[in-house]
C-alpha cells in the first residue's frame, strides 16, 4: 500500500511540472510584453570550440565581451547574436591553418521565451560544438 501511495504522489508531482513551467513561461512572456523589455541576446565567448567537418576549430568574434560576474577582466573576441540579427561574422582558427572569416546565417524558430536559434555556415552545415 505504501508503494502505491508513493507512485500516486509521484504521478501528481510530475503532472504538476508542466503546469509550473507553463505558468513561468506565461509570467515571463507577460512581463516581457508589458514592461517593453528588450529580448535578451546571446553572447558566445572567445575560444569556443566547434566541429569544423571533423576537425576542432576555435571561434572568435570582434566585439568586446560584457563584464563577467566572476572576473573584472575585460576580454575582446566575443560574438554577439542580437534578437534582430540575420547573420553574424565569426573568425575560425584551425591548428596549422590561417585564420578564416565566415558569415553565419542566424535561423530562428518559435517565439521568445521558447525560441530555437540555429547557426548555419556558408557551406550549408550547422554549427556543432566540439
Amino acid at each position: 500500500m505504501k508503494i502505491k501511495s508513493w507512485i500516486v504522489a509521484g504521478c501528481f508531482l510530475m503532472a504538476g511540472c508542466d503546469q509550473v513551467q507553463n505558468a513561468a513561461d506565461n509570467t515571463l512572456t507577460a512581463a516581457f510584453n508589458d514592461a517593453g523589455m528588450k529580448q535578451p541576446g546571446i553572447v558566445l565567448s572567445p575560444g569556443l570550440n566547434i566541429d569544423d567537418h571533423g576537425k576542432k576549430a576555435v571561434l572568435y568574434g570582434d566585439k568586446m565581451c560584457p563584464k563577467s560576474l566572476m572576473s573584472s577582466a575585460v576580454e575582446s573576441g566575443c560574438i554577439f547574436i542580437e534578437p534582430d540579427d540575420k547573420a553574424v561574422t565569426v573568425r575560425l582558427s584551425n591548428a596549422g591553418e590561417p585564420l578564416k572569416k565566415e558569415v553565419w546565417t542566424v535561423e530562428r524558430e518559435g517565439q521568445y521565451p521558447k525560441e530555437v536559434i540555429r547557426l548555419k555556415r556558408p557551406d550549408g552545415s550547422y554549427v556543432m560544438p566540439w
